[in-house]
């Protein structure tokens, strides 16, 4: 940890503990980098504690699930159609859409 770096979040109000998340929070457009924009934009999104940083990074999570969760659904509907089609079946209606 840079001494000086943990001041500055500390006095924003950043827990400094997970950098890791704190840092995948900030870097919004995923680049790996962290923008001067970035941070500063995040750093004020963030502000106030951890249950800011824990909210936003539930977001974050949840987001991701729901992704491969929709790709999974459509994975398998997929596959059952193939498997409702090789049995003489009419294919399984559609339920969710990505």
């Amino acid at each position: 940890k840079d001494p000086e770096m943990s001041a500055h979040l500390r006095v924003l109000e950043l827990d400094t503990n997970d950098a890791w998340k704190l840092f995948k929070l900030i870097d919004t457009d995923k680049t790996g980098l962290v923008s001067l924009d970035e941070f500063i934009h995040g750093c004020e999104v963030l502000k106030g504690g951890a249950k800011s940083v824990d909210i936003a990074n539930m977001s974050l999570e949840f987001r991701s699930v729901a992704k491969r969760l929709l790709k999974f659904v459509a994975n398998t509907e997929v596959r059952l159609d193939k498997i409702s089609a090789h049995v003489g079946m009419a294919p399984a209606a559609k339920t969710l859409k990505a």
